[in-house]
């Protein structure tokens, strides 16, 4: 259904849907995700990552009663626990676990699709060292196919449709089948938006992806840098420090 092209030769590359998007919003950020340079985990990305957690255990066993133990319980066993300086002291970590819970409860007031997969990793080995991955928090199954299902703790944003193309793509590739829906649910606003999922839509991602593969191992080769596109992203962008432009851009937004 969806044929990938041959690569530009270069070092190996695993792209996941967050490394594409963040790529599609800047793609000099996107280069140093593939070079290594993560940065430090953001107190908002951590309140997230707690959040698709909650959200998880909800999914899998039910509505959680007791939200605060659960989430502690969360933190103690995942990478969460790691990354707990993100937060800071241990009062700003009661904030944070309490942010995180009303998100939850907002969540729980949301009507919500019958998902027959729940946080589904989805793994493509695309050739010439290029790998395609990601993880969808749920699919649902429609008459007519599957409905890729992303819950987002904010507003939906234009660049999300990236993200949800990815994995549109991922599905076809994987599972062999075009999924019916690709929807965003917003939990801050109640929000719900789809985003195609046409054969044409998703070969334009395959191109997009190419075009990525070729600028990204062309700069890590040459040791250049990419393009740049400020925006809000540059608040947590790991290469700020060395932006002019980005720079620029956070203290407009401040």
């Amino acid at each position: 259904m969806i044929e990938l092209p041959s690569f530009t030769p270069g070092p190996p590359l695993v792209i996941s849907a967050s490394s594409f998007q963040r790529f599609m919003q800047c793609p000099d950020q996107g280069l140093s995700h593939f070079r290594g340079i993560y940065g430090k985990t953001s107190r908002e990305g951590w309140i997230g990552q707690l959040v698709h957690r909650l959200i998880a255990r909800d999914l899998t066993d039910g509505r959680i009663k007791d939200i605060e133990l659960v989430a502690r319980m969360e933190i103690g066993s995942t990478h969460l626990n790691i990354d707990l300086a993100a937060v800071g002291k241990p009062s700003d970590i009661r904030r944070a676990i309490s942010e995180a819970t009303e998100v939850y409860a907002r969540f729980c007031e949301l009507p919500r699709p019958e998902l027959s997969e729940i946080e589904v990793t989805v793994v493509h080995h695309a050739g010439d060292d290029v790998t395609l991955k990601g993880r969808m928090d749920g699919i649902q199954q429609m008459s007519d196919g599957v409905a890729i299902v992303d819950w987002k703790k904010g507003p939906i944003r234009p660049e999300t449709r990236h993200q949800m193309a990815f994995y549109g793509l991922l599905w076809v590739l994987e599972r062999h089948s075009l999924p019916v829906d690709l929807q965003a649910i917003s939990i801050q606003t109640g929000e719900r938006a789809s985003f195609p999922a046409t054969v044409a839509d998703l070969e334009r991602t395959v191109g997009v992806i190419a075009g990525l593969v070729h600028d990204v191992r062309t700069a890590m080769i040459g040791d250049e840098p990419l393009p740049k596109e400020p925006g809000p992203w540059c608040r947590y962008c790991p290469v700020l420090d060395t932006c002019d432009e980005g720079q620029e851009t956070i203290s407009l937004l401040a």
